[in-house]
């Protein structure tokens, strides 16, 4: 029997290179303690463990959080094993080619693969590609799923709107596909995270000033693949929109503002300035003012709180470019702009 002194000399040797169990006697490559030692260093080392030791739960899964292919060394039981495959397939996703067909048409090792590395779905059946529910989990993962559907799938618009969201670049990896180009949803959901893709936007969305503005913010460069009108004569078109929609916005908050009056009120032993609408259907309580307020706005068509926060970027992301002609109509534009309380922010109660 070993001193410990040792065992700690044997387990440091196995800890410091886990492929030495190849040189190993066979009481060692039976002993749990040293061949964990071993395949927590390598995870390769598996097999050179015993039959016994390759059917042990807490060796196979060691191994495997080490490096997911050491699960080819595991007996078949165990590489039948979900709980395993998991395992191997969170630390490497390509595992998934070393598994059974059962394991690659099993919708959790699956997405577990695809997680850890979206190329994973090469090996994934198509049985399972071909499922809805299944590719619908996928895209939510990360948008790149959509790639490896079937035509009728990547088709599929609610699937598209996805998988943009959670990777806009599949907008331009399936260009094949232009229905999804002269889609208002999708084309929005993509050039809101990534304005450089209107380039790949034709007819009348690349007309549309809203798109081009989500776009802009995101990206100033954007803005010269948007349409002739808007983009000629560096870009004049868009920024002549983007400060009437501002003005727009500014006029309706100095409307706001006139409704209002400072009124002293006394509270207690202090005297302190309180706000005051003319409107009396405007000094119901903040929440119904603000409220009546945004449908007001909506009505008449005043931008949302949202929107001039896009208006405001495109506008500076733009003539950041040094290259546009900005005359003195658009100089300042954002010198007013205050978003602290959006729609509400000319009305405080109190």
């Amino acid at each position: 029997m070993l001193c410990r002194s040792d065992r700690e000399v044997i387990l440091g040797l196995y800890q410091r290179n886990g492929m030495e169990l190849a040189n190993a006697p066979p009481a060692y490559q039976d002993c749990k303690a040293i061949v964990l030692s071993a395949v927590s260093e390598n995870g390769h080392a598996l097999l050179y463990a015993s039959e016994r030791l390759k059917n042990d739960y807490a060796v196979v899964g060691a191994a495997c959080e080490q490096t997911g292919f050491a699960i080819v060394h595991a007996s078949e039981t165990l590489r039948n094993s979900e709980t395993v495959a998991l395992t191997a397939v969170k630390q490497n996703g390509s595992v998934l080619c070393s598994l059974s067909g059962t394991q690659q048409r099993n919708r959790r090792i699956v997405l577990a693969a695809f997680d850890q590395d979206p190329d994973a779905l090469h090996f994934a059946s198509d049985e399972l590609l071909r499922d809805n529910e299944f590719m619908r989990a996928a895209v939510e993962l990360n948008g790149e799923a959509l790639l490896f559907a079937p035509p009728e799938l990547q088709k599929d618009k609610s699937l598209a709107l996805i998988a943009t969201r959670t990777y806009p670049a599949l907008f331009a990896d399936m260009e094949s596909y232009t229905e999804h180009h002269n889609d208002f949803d999708i084309v929005n959901a993509a050039v809101s995270q990534d304005g450089m893709l209107l380039q790949y936007v034709s007819g009348d969305l690349a007309d549309n000033c809203f798109l081009v503005v989500r776009a802009s913010a995101s990206n100033g460069i954007a803005h010269v693949f948007a349409s002739s009108r808007l983009s000629g004569n560096c870009g004049h078109g868009i920024l002549e929109y983007i400060n009437m929609r501002l003005t727009a916005h500014r006029g309706f908050h100095a409307f706001l503002g006139g409704t209002m009056t400072l009124k002293t009120v006394k509270k207690r032993r202090r005297t302190s300035p309180r706000r005051r609408c003319f409107l009396t259907w405007l000094d119901l309580g903040e929440a119904t003012s603000i409220s009546v307020k945004q449908q007001i706005a909506g009505f008449l068509g005043v931008p949302s709180a949202a929107e001039v926060v896009d208006l405001s970027q495109a506008l500076d992301n733009i003539c950041a470019l040094k290259c546009c002609c900005v005359d003195d109509d658009f100089s300042g534009c954002c010198e007013w702009l205050d978003f602290g309380d959006g729609l509400g922010g000319y009305y405080d109660d109190e």
